[in-house]
């Protein structure tokens, strides 16, 4: 592969995003705008958009690439696939990000000088479509940015500007120092000041308080203190009040125990379920007859209800699926039945799918039945009436395709 020259060839590997890896070629290699001159490969998952839906089809399988085409750039893609299945079924629309390669995907691509594949919001569509720019023109991204980067350098020199007229106003009312005057042909003199001398004080006569001697004052006694009303009662006159007669530890715990005890037997009583009827036996075992499956196979399974039917093969046009039979012998092989469908005059495999297992179950109920339903977490009552098949349809179709079910019941 020669990423300089306007042709450019190369494969993809298996496993890979089909589209994702056209998207990052694009980006590595700088291609502002290119279109697909030959795709030959398969792929094992697609991801395909139709016509005016918003949400895409997802198809398994090993699939045939018999077309790819469309513009792309590092800007955006906008790409059209076709694939078959193994019976020769094609199916196309808009590729989508998730489409995995099988074997190989072999890629002819065609760049686009002096041009700029661009996508951009369409008010008229409302979606972002293809805008060609040529390479001299500014695209309105580039003239943004600009006007960014200009407005963002007028902001930066008016502040620049303002600090510092800020500052030269600021030191220029600083106090300016005056140096001291310079005489030509004298001598500065300097003269100490003079301290103004104070008058002797004179010497006081001394008082005839200091100047007679002390008398001997008698110490008075301190008078007897007597104790007061508020005064606290000391130790000696509270009572003595007895200490609390010790516990038996072990006697403690015992009792704690039979506490505990009978708290939880009553409450094993309180919240006993009520014992079975007669009739509410009957009923369990009608739902467990219909629903004997579901202790076989959670459901967990892609397609699998959970119950008496599961789905061992689902493709563009066929279908396999397997029904246990109506034995509560649940090791028994024999029980065990593979039926392949067709879709027919039908508009989907899986509605066709859905209608075999109906006309399955005729056989044994034609009123109502009792349905284990893992999506709703209980029993459910059906009618297997005649009048009543499109609601038995959309129900089934929730049970055993639940995205699917949806789609189906809107």
């Amino acid at each position: 592969m020669h990423a300089d020259t306007l042709t450019v060839a190369f494969r993809l590997q298996p496993d890979a995003d089909l589209k994702q890896s056209l998207l990052d070629y694009c980006i590595e290699h700088k291609v502002d705008a290119a279109c697909i001159e030959s795709c030959v490969g398969s792929l094992k998952y697609a991801a395909i958009r139709f016509a005016d839906n918003s949400d895409g089809t997802h198809v398994n399988g090993k699939l045939e690439i018999i077309s790819l085409s469309g513009t792309l750039s590092r800007h955006g893609a906008h790409l059209h696939v076709a694939v078959s299945d193994d019976h020769g079924k094609v199916i196309g629309g808009h590729l989508m990000a998730g489409s995995l390669i099988y074997t190989t995907a072999e890629i002819v691509l065609r760049k686009i000088p002096d041009v700029i594949f661009k996508r951009e919001f369409d008010a008229t569509t409302g979606h972002r479509e293809l805008a060609i720019r040529s390479v001299g023109a500014a695209s309105y991204d580039d003239v943004g940015a600009q006007r960014k980067a200009s407005t963002r350098g007028i902001i930066i020199s008016v502040l620049f500007h303002v600090v510092l007229f800020w500052c030269l106003l600021y030191f220029k009312q600083l106090p300016k120092k005056i140096p001291p005057p310079v005489h030509s042909g004298g001598t500065l003199v300097y003269l100490p000041m003079l301290q103004k001398k104070l008058p002797p004080k004179e010497k006081s006569a001394p008082s005839k308080s200091a100047a007679a001697p002390k008398q001997n004052v008698p110490l008075r006694q301190p008078k007897e203190l007597k104790q007061a009303d508020n005064v606290p009662a000391t130790p000696s006159d509270m009572p003595v009040v007895a200490p609390p007669p010790q516990e038996d530890m072990m006697s403690h715990l015992q009792a704690r125990r039979q506490q505990r005890t009978e708290a939880a037997a009553k409450e094993q009583v309180e919240n006993s379920p009520p014992q079975e009827s007669d009739g509410e036996r009957a009923n369990r075992i009608a739902r467990e007859n219909v629903g004997l499956s579901q202790k076989r196979n959670g459901g967990s399974g892609p397609g699998d209800s959970g119950g008496l039917f599961t789905i061992n093969h689902l493709g563009i046009s066929r279908a396999e699926f397997y029904f246990r039979g109506w034995s509560a012998d649940t090791r028994r092989e024999n029980a065990q039945q593979l039926f392949k469908v067709e879709q027919g005059t039908e508009e989907d495999i899986k509605i066709a799918v859905i209608k075999k297992m109906i006309e399955i179950i005729r056989t044994k109920y034609q009123g109502d039945f009792v349905w284990e339903s893992h999506r709703l977490g209980r029993s459910v009552t059906r009618s297997a009436r005649m009048e009543d098949t499109a609601g038995l349809i959309q129900f089934l179709m929730l049970e055993i395709f639940p995205d699917n079910g949806r789609q189906f019941r809107r």
